[in-house]
């Protein structure tokens, strides 16, 4: 009976330790696209790709690229997709007719990134011609369902506005957009018509997967929750993409004017909800603590701090800001907040704190990302105490409660290279905690290019290479070719949380892709994934292995009694 307990005690320790180990990282990248391609079904080959390439949820990727006719002729402009279970094709490109359009209207220039919806269905945001005499370019919002069409564009009415009310253009030279995980995308607009005033030209519109939009919200509204006579000025400081999660639920930020509005209380954060309901959370100059008039919410539109908000689809948000108040001063007048899903707002950090585990304190914030489960991943310049004050950069993720972790600081060793960090640039972060972060190294030799690149951060593994300019990359193409290349530049779309309908998704798995190009001229773009430790999958792995204990304890015992 002995040896029977030993050995099916040590088989599930075996086990359990198995369930635990790293996953073993893979012989060599895979590199899943690459220049030089001759094209499926056309005399086209693919060269170069310009910015980074895209990842759904399911695993497709989306991603522009130069295409021409034979290797030594002039290239256009094109959206590839490699669908997860189809070969590479071309959705679009530069010159192309625009489906629905009258006969040469054409494409003439493509907003990237482009983004996908859960199910690999690419949005894009371009500029087409020759709609009318008069009008020589417009924008266009264009969806594959399952081929590209127009569902939105200048020009534009809209109804539910009055019968003279167009969609005019972007708010900015680079029309952004938001896409979740259902296909619906939010955009700032500009609207025009003979019934648009100086004090009612701009609006927040959503896109629906059915081709409808709606207005969410318009300048000149009657602001949400405040007192009468408050209106909403213009839609929002934003000129980037608005946070918008898989529920249709968006931020916006409001610049007020109206009633008894004054430069210290212009500005609020509300959530809408795809219902159409306005919920207010924080006004400017409002108490952060009731009934505690000495600190206050400071600009809430992001003007001041460049920063961006986070969200995810429990409506739990991060968001940055400055504080005012008579129990402020220039050591402690800027703040991170988190607001769960009932409204309620915690701080996470103060500039002044000191960081714990350190003797530093925090300085500045940057934009904070919340993934699913409500933990939160963002940036930080640190300043020591010393007479001369340094500032190092960080980066830092919380658990559930908001409480904040560094887990990689500028000097730090960069592992895979003999450098150390030295700042910090986008990242995006995934439910199980893992923070994929750009980075540059101190340390480049007089004369050569920045040392950048990519890595990974993972809970338990700590910290890892994915690539860097300057490193000889060794990988694969699909056909199992074996490549080492020389990388001098890299290109990602970074920058979400994974449910703020922004590009740049780190997947739950830890899977993600990039693009670089090498000293050859060529380039790939590659779908990776961050190793991590699985963890045993169920909870009876822990039971069997107590059981054990307890049945080996009861043994010695009738033993000891013999």
């Amino acid at each position: 009976m002995r040896i029977v307990l030993f050995l099916l005690f040590g088989c599930v320790l075996s086990s359990a330790a198995h369930a635990i180990a790293p996953s073993a990282p893979p012989t060599k990248l895979k590199a899943v696209i690459m220049s030089g391609l001759a094209f499926p079904g056309e005399d086209l080959f693919v060269f170069p790709f310009g910015s980074g390439p895209v990842l759904s949820a399911r695993g497709d990727i989306a991603l522009d690229a130069s295409i021409s006719l034979s290797p030594g002729q002039s290239s256009m402009q094109s959206i590839l997709k490699l669908p997860i279970d189809g070969p590479l094709e071309r959705l679009v490109s530069i010159n192309d007719q625009v489906p629905g359009e009258a006969v040469g209207v054409q494409f003439y220039r493509f907003h990237l990134p482009v983004s996908m919806n859960a199910e690999g269905q690419v949005n894009l945001v371009a500029n087409i011609t020759q709609i009318s005499p008069s009008v020589s370019q417009t924008f266009a919002l264009l969806r594959e369902q399952p081929e590209l069409e127009v569902v939105m564009r200048q020009g534009q009415a809209l109804p539910s506005l009055g019968p003279n009310v167009f969609i005019d253009r972007g708010v900015s030279i680079q029309p952004r957009h938001s896409t979740n995980g259902s296909g619906q995308v939010v955009q700032m607009v500009s609207l025009t018509g003979s019934q648009v005033t100086s004090d009612t030209n701009s609006a927040i519109i959503r896109t629906n997967v059915d081709g409808t939009v709606d207005v969410i919200a318009r300048s000149g509204d009657a602001a949400v929750g405040l007192p009468s006579g408050v209106v909403w000025n213009r839609m929002a400081a934003d000129t980037v993409e608005l946070p918008l999660n898989d529920q249709g639920t968006i931020v916006f930020r409001p610049i007020l004017s109206g009633a008894e509005v004054t430069e210290s209380n212009n500005s609020a954060m509300y959530l809408m909800h795809e219902s159409g309901d306005a919920q207010l959370i924080a006004r400017e100059g409002d108490s952060i603590i009731a009934g505690d008039s000495s600190v206050l919410f400071g600009d809430l539109t992001g003007r001041t701090t460049f920063t961006l908000v986070g969200l995810n689809n429990q409506h739990s948000m991060a968001f940055v800001t400055p504080l005012t108040g008579p129990g402020t001063n220039s050591s402690n007048d800027l703040a991170l907040f988190r607001s769960d899903s009932a409204g309620e707002i915690h701080a996470v950090a103060r500039r002044g704190q000191t960081v714990p585990g350190t003797s530093e304190q925090y300085y500045t914030f940057d934009d904070p990302r919340v993934n699913s489960v409500g933990q939160i991943a963002f940036g930080a310049t640190l300043r020591d105490s010393s007479t001369t004050p340094s500032l190092k950069e960080a980066l830092f993720v919380t658990d559930t409660a908001g409480s904040p972790a560094m887990i990689v600081k500028a000097g730090d060793p960069a592992p895979g290279t003999d450098n150390v960090f030295q700042s910090f640039g986008g990242f995006s972060f995934n439910a199980r905690g893992q923070v994929l972060f750009f980075a540059r190294l101190a340390g480049a030799p007089p004369g050569a290019n920045d040392l950048s690149g990519l890595w990974a951060w993972d809970p338990v593994l700590g910290t890892e290479l994915v690539v860097h300019r300057g490193l000889d990359l060794d990988f694969e193409d699909l056909s199992g070719a074996s490549f080492q290349r020389l990388v001098t530049s890299i290109g990602i779309a970074i920058g979400t949380g994974g449910e703020d309908g922004r590009n740049g998704r780190l997947n739950d798995d830890g899977s993600f892709a990039f693009s670089a190009r090498f000293s050859d001229g060529s380039s790939a773009a590659f779908i990776s994934r961050i190793h991590s430790v699985p963890s045993i999958p169920e909870p009876r792995g822990y039971a069997i292995i107590a059981l054990s204990l307890v049945v080996g304890w009861m043994y010695r015992q009738c033993e000891r009694r013999k």
